[in-house]
């Protein structure tokens, strides 16, 4: 990232989504890998979920996203294609029954966008 594009970083944690998420409701100014500072606490537009591949965990990770995701925001699940065993892979037949988001693509990974209609 830094050599493709040092100019415009995207922000990035490596946390899980239950820490990142402590910090965003308590809206802490934090420091990211790339030594950025950002205020935490406002919507995202886009979100890579890549954590722990249980079931479980992927579910906990979406939840969390959800509750911050913009409407029109992504949600890209790392391991999720057809076929593969991890946890992130099965919850992607939860995602497509979700009336909120939109499948728009799986190439091979499943992405999603956020379709909330009031």
């Amino acid at each position: 990232m830094k050599f493709l594009n040092k100019e415009n970083l995207p922000y990035s944690f490596q946390l899980t989504s239950d820490d990142f998420f402590n910090r965003y409701d308590k809206k802490l100014s934090v420091e990211d890998i790339f030594k950025q500072t950002i205020q935490l606490g406002t919507g995202i537009s886009f979100a890579y979920i890549d954590g722990n591949h249980s079931y479980e965990h992927v579910k906990r990770d979406f939840k969390n996203v959800d509750n911050y995701l913009i409407n029109t925001g992504f949600i890209l699940f790392d391991d999720s294609m057809d076929g593969l065993r991890f946890g992130s892979a099965l919850f992607m037949k939860e995602m497509k029954r979700n009336k909120n988001y939109q499948l728009i693509d799986k190439n091979p990974n499943y992405l999603f966008k956020k379709v909330i209609n009031h």
